[in-house]
This record gives C-alpha cells, sequence and structure tokens, in this order.
C-alpha cells in the first residue's frame, strides 16, 4: 500500500511538472511577444484538429491564438470584426488575447504553487516509506 502511494505520488509530481513546462512556454511567448492591435476574425478549426482556435488579423496577416477558443460565452468574448488588443508572435504567426494572458498567469501561479506542494508532500511520503 505505501509503495502504491509512493508511485501515486510520483506520478501526479510529473504532471505538475509537465504542466510547469507548458506554462513555462507559454510565459516565454509572452515576454517575447508584441503588443498590437488586430480585429478578430473568425473561430474555424487548425488544420484537422478537433480543437476550435480565435483568429485575428494584423495588417493583412492572419494569427492564431495560442490556445483553443473559449466555448462558454462565445458571444461575449469573442465579438466579430471587434478591434481588440492581442499579443502577436510574427515568427510562428501566433496571437496571445486578453483571455489567454490572464489563462497563462493564474498558470503559472496555480503550477508553481503545485509544484512546492508536491514536492514537499514527497518529501512527507518518502520519510515514511
Amino acid at each position: 500500500m505505501e509503495n502504491a502511494l509512493f508511485w501515486l505520488v510520483v506520478l501526479m509530481c510529473l504532471f505538475v511538472l509537465f504542466m510547469d513546462i507548458i506554462f513555462a512556454f507559454s510565459f516565454a511567448l509572452l515576454l517575447f511577444s508584441k503588443s498590437v492591435n488586430a480585429k478578430f476574425e473568425r473561430i474555424s478549426d487548425y488544420r484537422d484538429s478537433y480543437q476550435k482556435y480565435a483568429y485575428y488579423e494584423h495588417n493583412g496577416k492572419f494569427y492564431r491564438n495560442i490556445f483553443p477558443a473559449q466555448i462558454i460565452m462565445k458571444e461575449k468574448v469573442y465579438v466579430q470584426d471587434a478591434e481588440v488588443q492581442i499579443r502577436i508572435i510574427k515568427r510562428l504567426s501566433l496571437a496571445i488575447d486578453k483571455l489567454t494572458r490572464i489563462t497563462i498567469y493564474l498558470g503559472v501561479v496555480s503550477s508553481t504553487i503545485l509544484s512546492v506542494l508536491m514536492y514537499f508532500l514527497y518529501r512527507y511520503i518518502n520519510n515514511f516509506a
């Protein structure tokens, strides 16, 4: 039983580490992006993906949001032809809208807190093993 609990905690630690990596990468993209005004264009599929993404148009070029589109309250979040402030990564043709920025900030904070908690849980479990 104790051995199973130990491996469960290790698996949870790996999951939280994976979350840390995703949000750290997203935060790095946010840091190297440029703030511009763009027009919300549409929500559509990206290639053959089952996820739908928001697309923004800036200076005749389209930028896809890095996270999938918000499905709940879609009409309030994405207003057709609305001028919005986004951050773009030109090399990758990616956009980071306001909702994505909030998600990244909250994700970095929560995954950091979870990492610290997982570390202490791992040490606690490891002392009793």
